[in-house]
């Protein structure tokens, strides 16, 4: 019954979402009529232009690894507020991912329960659209960027800058992070195509 509930939701706040143009940034995943094809074509366009032009391009990558397990309900919660989700919609999600408990099927027997501490079940049919919402106050602040690096795309797995001053991506890379759940850096220039940077 619960799947049948967030299913139902989740179609339909997704329309509204996508509908009235309420989540901004580069952000490509889990609404309705959008996907990552588009910036990929647009990376490639660019890599393109750079290649025949003999123009110098930095392309900066983050893998945002078990980026679902780490969406912090509460966090979550004052994202849904901010974009004016009915309160009940976000009650209703609160009470649904808060305090799990879970335990792991072995192939002898099953764990104790334990008390998930953060984050959201990877199989959850709201999750892409979870993740939309809540990394979506993080891409407004990119904005900012755009003119300095012309271009930011991201999925759910990776997150990337592109541009031309080298100096300016390695000045501000310490700050285009989203905390614990970076678990790779590569900073790579086109034309050699070498990972300059990881962490």
């Amino acid at each position: 019954m619960k799947k049948v509930v967030v299913k139902i939701v989740t179609q339909k706040l997704s329309h509204i979402i996508a509908n009235n143009n309420i989540l901004k940034g580069g952000n490509h995943a889990a609404l309705p009529g959008n996907s990552t094809e588009v910036p990929i074509r647009i990376m490639n366009l660019i890599m393109e232009d750079a290649k025949v032009k003999k123009k110098p391009l930095w392309i900066l990558f983050q893998d945002l690894s078990k980026a679902y397990d780490r969406v912090d309900i509460k966090m979550l919660e004052l994202t849904f507020n901010k974009i004016k989700i009915s309160k009940r919609i976000v009650q209703l999600f609160v009470n649904l991912f808060s305090d799990s408990r879970k335990a792991v099927i072995t192939t002898t027997r099953t764990t104790q329960f334990y008390k998930a501490l953060i984050g959201i079940d990877q199989g959850e049919v709201i999750l892409p659209l979870f993740w939309t919402i809540y990394y979506n106050p993080l891409l407004n602040n990119y904005d900012f960027f755009l003119s300095l690096y012309g271009r930011c795309f991201i999925n759910p797995e990776n997150f990337a800058l592109m541009t031309n001053d080298i100096n300016a991506l390695k000045d501000k890379s310490i700050k285009l992070n989203f905390g614990s759940h970076v678990q790779e850096i590569q900073l790579i220039r086109l034309i050699e195509s070498v990972k300059i940077l990881s962490t």
